[in-house]
């Protein structure tokens, strides 16, 4: 029995995870500080008031950028005049990026520093426009003793537009160039976080340059459309919930289109990682949506019928701003814990259990919610129990735990172990 003790003692100092959120956002800004070639954009001074709102209402950690102007003043501008608003101060951005010498915008990315820390940006694509990877690693709480953290990388496209046959060679191009860029720095036969995002100007599924992302000849570098729609987008009804483009149906004199919503060009693909959640860091089922978009738009514009996704000042932002809608996806990615933690407020009652644990567990007064975390980061039971509940985990395998209690102010984690069923 003491030999019994000392291995469990030993046990209980393996890494566990808890679990934060990373919500992505992939947005065409429509022409922010571009020349317009044939027509004249918004200042960037209205923009800025409108992306604000935007962003203060969907509270995303990273924008994937498309139709920024050339120079990193405008990068820079975003970052502090709609972005930082108010004294945020967290929001950075990447470095301003045109190898491929486009003449009027380019892509970015605009992330929390909170979160996130830019380790490296690279090009992988000079055509029409750079396709740039920023690859970046979460700030862990426990970075500068566990000296462990988790890396994402994302990759921003803004693809040829329009609908020729040369268009759609354009497009595929561009993706090759992106995907053998991936294959000569990807290890053999691994996997990574990715994130493939922006404006695509995909028509259909069947293009080549879709094909090539969704199917890729080396299948560990395979991305993943969240929400699994196949089909001929374009001017399909059966897809208005996902169509990104036009919110207008009349001509704003600002560069926007006027076809009003009958097109999805702007995607999230994720990669097999993430969609499994291999690496620390897994989409969030169902999270996935086109901001003021409720499928009652097809050919329409995002005011009739009356559009209620939205509180009314966000969907009059996204009318003004937006030649596209944005669309989002939230990440959980799991936090290194090695040891016990609590955290805010301590007016609850403490956790009492013995360790190693079996049948069940008593939530404690104080506390309203209840998580339990395996060893390799993955959520198995989550729970809003009563003071004094008996929590049933009979069901649970043997194995090492994070058990995660929080309120609205406070959390407490505990590491336990489970013997049997």
């Amino acid at each position: 029995m003491i030999k019994i003790i000392k291995v469990l003692l030993v046990l209980l100092t393996v890494s566990v995870y808890a679990q934060d959120t990373l919500t992505v956002m992939s947005y065409n800004l429509l022409q922010y500080g571009g020349s317009g070639i044939g027509c004249t954009p918004r200042s960037t001074l209205e923009k800025n008031a409108f992306i604000t709102t935007i962003v203060n209402h969907y509270k995303p950690d990273v924008i994937c950028l498309n139709e920024i102007g050339i120079g990193q003043i405008y990068l820079d501008n975003l970052r502090d005049y709609a972005l930082n608003d108010n004294g945020i101060g967290t929001w950075k951005v990447g470095a301003f990026s045109n190898q491929a010498n486009a003449s009027d915008i380019v892509d970015g990315l605009a992330y929390n520093s909170k979160k996130l820390t830019l380790y490296s940006q690279k090009v992988s694509n000079t055509s029409v426009r750079d396709i740039v990877h920023y690859k970046m690693y979460y700030n862990d709480p426990k970075l500068s003793t566990s000296k462990d953290t988790t890396f994402i990388t994302f990759i921003i496209a803004h693809l040829k537009a329009s609908n020729t046959p040369t268009d759609a060679s354009s497009r595929e191009n561009m993706v090759n160039n992106a995907m053998n860029y991936l294959n000569n720095t990807t290890p053999a036969n691994t996997k990574a976080n990715y994130v493939f995002a922006g404006d695509l100007n995909l028509y259909t599924s069947s293009e080549k340059a879709y094909q090539n992302l969704i199917n890729p000849a080396k299948t560990n570098l395979r991305f993943n459309d969240p929400v699994n729609k196949p089909g001929v987008w374009s001017n399909n009804s059966d897809f208005a919930l996902y169509h990104t483009q036009s919110p207008r149906i009349t001509n704003q004199g600002d560069c926007g289109a006027t076809s009003g919503m009958d097109d999805r060009f702007d995607f999230i693909l994720l990669s097999d990682d993430i969609m499994n959640g291999d690496k620390r860091i897994k989409y969030v089922e169902n999270t996935y949506i086109t901001c003021g978009q409720d499928g009652k738009r097809f050919d329409g514009d995002l005011f009739t019928p009356a559009n209620s996704s939205a509180p009314s000042a966000v969907i009059n932002a996204l009318y003004a701003n937006s030649d596209h809608l944005p669309v989002l996806s939230k990440l959980a990615i799991s936090s290194l814990i090695t040891s016990e933690e609590t955290i805010g407020d301590n007016h609850v009652e403490p956790f009492y259990i013995s360790n190693p644990f079996n049948d069940e567990i008593k939530m404690p007064y104080g506390w309203s919610k209840l998580t339990i975390i395996n060893n390799t980061g993955s959520t198995v039971l989550k729970l809003q129990p009563e003071g004094g509940e008996l929590v049933n985990v009979m069901s649970l395998p043997p194995g090492i735990y994070s058990i995660v209690l929080s309120n609205d102010t406070s959390q407490m984690i505990k590491k336990l172990i489970k013997l049997s069923h």
